[in-house]
């Protein structure tokens, strides 16, 4: 990462902020979320919006409609139209009751520098939310408690949807499924729009038994039509004693260019490393979870991760160095690694400091005196609780990411008071990407998948005892052109029903996505002519199987795509779909 530009966007303690471009103009960005008034004891509503990429900042909304405004998120449509979900609370002598609360739309049709209010519906807790890409209407997800109380069903994740105007909504929906599962919250973060028209949120839900918690991190998918279907699918369970709060460091990020979701998450009961996964089929399948190795001298405890994609493909990573300390980090992610040197955009207090603009005051009521046949049971009393919340972080999306530049947002202080920070910079080349990531072309590496066919050279082997796919095939050019060596096949998406599936020969040491083989050895002389084929050769593949029976209706051994390249000029992505007992071709006779 090259030189950092530090801007001042606003005084004061923001525990919660995401951070938003402008998809048709990358200079116009907005930062919405929740402020805290030390003054009136109370979180509102922000927008700050820029208009020159971040080297300045205005604050644009305040919602302040009662003294407890949470639960933001904000999302940019077309033609510059730009959207904020805030929660406004009853408040009852101070106490919040979100039940009683309403969710406020305000809508923008100039990138945020003016909003209008434009429907109020029920409170939305844990809001996050994206405009649809086909029907141009807000997906908004929250946390809700669904059903009969009586009936002890668990929380789900709603879905509003909100006209492009922001006049109508529709919903709640929900996915069924989840409901079942008991959880005690499934609060849904980063909602993306994918090209598809569909929307996903990444979530995680947490449920306690006794005094153990279980954890999940997930996502959940409403599809474009005009009534949404939703759909989930696991990432990732866990389980700690009650004392540890896991899986709630997360970030998704979408590679839209290559419709490439990546996760980063931080399961502090167990390792206190981020650990990446990836989906290339809109988040239904994801592979298996990397930990990504950290620079000498990066820190050891890693917090409040956000992630985006930038130019190229290129992943990008924000943290915080642990829980309140203020510090934060920015580093790129190459291969497996978090790229070294990280660059620090902010050094924290050494110790822990207590910012007046970050105290919290709260007031316990008293109790009706309860009486027994012996008369009052207790004294009514009234309690005074003042927390102080200095870097306390509930909620942040704090990377936006176009090209080369980076933008990102971060909330941090000392005892000299707490403030709300920009980061502008340029990020380096590169380099090599992440598991999941579909490398950049090299100028002497050029894609040839177009034109070519991938043809099997002898009969599909699966060993049982090893659990080891074996597939032989040849590359067959069905271009006017040569292919010309070094060619080199590479997997640009792996996934099997039956489990957690590797590749075990391939030439660059990989196991998943980003895997390659070159098979350069496997041609006569140095090319491939037009109408020829190369030789055969085989690739080996390791399933680790489910410990759940897996579906009839899911009975692929193996799905794997593959790109080729060559030396040869540029020449998309050609798909082997191939069950391990060919099932697919036995019914299609």
């Amino acid at each position: 990462m090259g030189m950092v530009t530090k801007v001042a966007v606003s005084d004061g303690w923001h525990p919660w902020y995401e951070i938003k471009m402008d998809p048709e103009d990358s200079a116009k960005l907005i930062i919405c979320g929740t402020k805290w008034d030390a003054r009136h004891n109370a979180p509102f509503g922000f927008v700050y919006a820029s208009s020159d990429s971040g080297e300045t900042w205005e604050p644009t909304l305040n919602d302040a409609s009662t003294t407890w405004v949470t639960e933001q998120s904000c999302a940019f449509g077309p033609n510059h139209s730009a959207y904020l979900i805030s929660e406004a609370s009853k408040v009852i002598d101070g106490e919040p009751h979100h039940g009683l609360g309403t969710t406020r739309l305000f809508s923008s049709s100039d990138s945020g520098r003016s909003w209008h209010e434009t429907i109020k519906t029920g409170w939305a807790d844990w809001s996050t939310s994206a405009v649809s890409s086909s029907s141009n209407r807000l997906f908004t997800f929250f946390n809700a408690t669904t059903g009969d109380t009586g009936r002890a069903w668990g929380s789900n994740v709603g879905l509003l949807v909100f006209s492009p105007d922001g006049k109508n909504v529709a919903g709640p929906f929900f996915d069924r499924t989840i409901q079942g599962l008991g959880y005690q919250g499934v609060f849904p973060s980063n909602a993306v729009a994918l090209r598809s028209g569909a929307v996903v949120a990444l979530y995680y839900g947490i449920r306690r038994n006794a005094d153990r918690m279980e954890a999940q991190l997930g996502i959940v998918r409403a599809s474009h039509s005009t009534v949404p279907l939703l759909s989930h699918a696991d990432i990732l369970r866990t389980t700690s004693d009650g004392n540890c709060f896991t899986l709630n460091d997360s970030s998704l990020a979408y590679d839209r260019e290559r419709n490439l979701l990546y996760v980063a998450y931080v399961n502090r009961c167990q390792d206190p490393r981020v650990a990446l996964v990836v989906s290339q089929d809109e988040g239904r399948t994801w592979t298996r979870a990397v930990p990504l190795s950290k620079p000498q001298g990066a820190p050891r405890v890693m917090a409040n991760p956000s992630l985006a994609v930038g130019g190229d493909g290129q992943l990008l990573l924000l943290w915080e160095e642990g829980e309140k300390s203020g510090t934060w980090l920015l580093s790129q992610v190459r291969k497996q690694h978090l790229a070294e040197p990280p660059t620090e955009l902010v050094r924290g207090p050494e110790e822990y400091q207590t910012s007046n603009d970050a105290l919290w005051g709260w007031m316990y009521q008293p109790s009706e005196p309860e009486v027994g046949g012996t008369g009052s049971l207790f004294i009514p009393t009234a309690t005074l609780e003042v927390r102080t919340e200095t870097n306390s972080i509930w909620r942040a999306g704090g990377l936006a990411a176009t090209g080369d530049t980076v933008i990102a947002a971060w909330s941090s202080g000392s005892r000299e008071g707490m403030g709300l920070y920009v980061g502008i910079g340029r990020s380096k080349s590169p380099g090599n990407q992440v598991p999941g990531a579909t490398p950049v072309d090299q100028p002497d590496k050029h894609d040839v998948t177009r034109g070519t066919v991938l043809l099997y050279s002898e009969p599909l082997q699966f060993d049982s005892a090893t659990a080891t796919l074996t597939v032989c095939l040849s590359i067959g050019n069905r271009r006017d052109r040569p292919i010309v060596a070094p060619v080199k096949l590479e997997v640009v998406g792996l996934r099997s029903a039956f489990g957690t599936i590797n590749a075990l020969n391939s030439a660059n040491g990989l196991s998943g996505v980003g895997a390659i083989w070159d098979i350069s050895n496997a041609i006569t002389g140095d090319r491939i002519p037009p109408g020829a084929s190369s030789n055969p050769f085989c690739l080996s593949f390791h399933i680790q199987a489910l410990t759940h029976a897996v579906s009839s209706l899911e009975d692929d051994l193996l799905v794997s795509k593959f790109r080729v390249f060559s030396s040869a000029e540029p020449l998309s992505v050609c798909s082997v779909e191939r069950e391990g007992e060919d099932k697919r071709t036995d019914r299609q006779k």
